[in-house]
């Protein structure tokens, strides 16, 4: 009984799958059909025109975009890592002696880090955007400079990580010590 039952039911597998070949098979031929059928009817649509030089190229769009974006993310980079060193200052000044608390030193240079993260992102949207209108202007697609939206993206979850880290671990770093 129960091999009749899996012999069914592999049959009903088989006449499903065999039917849905079958139905995407008319459906690509007829597809087919009707492109050549509109290839015959529109033949001007369908000529083959020599592409015209462009005046800047892509390279040199992205090449023109590449220092500042860079600048910008240096800059970005030496920015946590003055926060983080006025953070471990404010620790061994302010936490240690028990004038604050961990969470607050947290919270305080979380804040500052945020408005850090923020700034960045409102200068690279702005000139992204523009290096977008750009390459749209010369005939290219927006979002060939996706790389510049990932590569903001990764550095920035990658150094806020990074940060958050080391200001929680900054307790640990100074072994959770309190000045007499």
């Amino acid at each position: 009984m129960r091999n009749r039952i899996m012999m069914l039911v592999f049959a009903a597998f088989l006449v499903v799958i065999g039917s849905g070949q079958w139905y995407w098979h008319k459906q690509l031929a007829e597809t087919t059909k009707e492109a050549r059928e509109f290839q015959r009817n529109h033949p001007k649509q369908w000529e083959y025109h020599e592409a015209t030089p462009r005046e800047t190229t892509l390279i040199e769009l992205k090449e023109a975009f590449i220092p500042a974006f860079q600048e910008a993310l240096v800059e970005y980079e030496e920015t946590m890592g003055e926060l983080l060193l006025a953070a471990r200052e404010e620790y061994v000044k302010r936490v240690l002696p028990g004038d604050m608390t961990s969470y607050q030193l947290v919270s305080t240079y979380q804040a500052k880090a945020l408005e850090a993260e923020e700034e960045l992102r409102d200068w690279f949207w702005v000139e992204y955007v523009g290096l977008q209108d750009r390459m749209e202007e010369a005939g290219y697609y927006r979002d060939e400079a996706f790389e510049f939206e990932l590569e903001i993206e990764l550095r920035v979850e990658q150094m806020t990580h990074l940060f958050l880290y080391e200001l929680m671990m900054m307790e640990q770093s100074f072994g959770g010590r309190k000045a007499n």
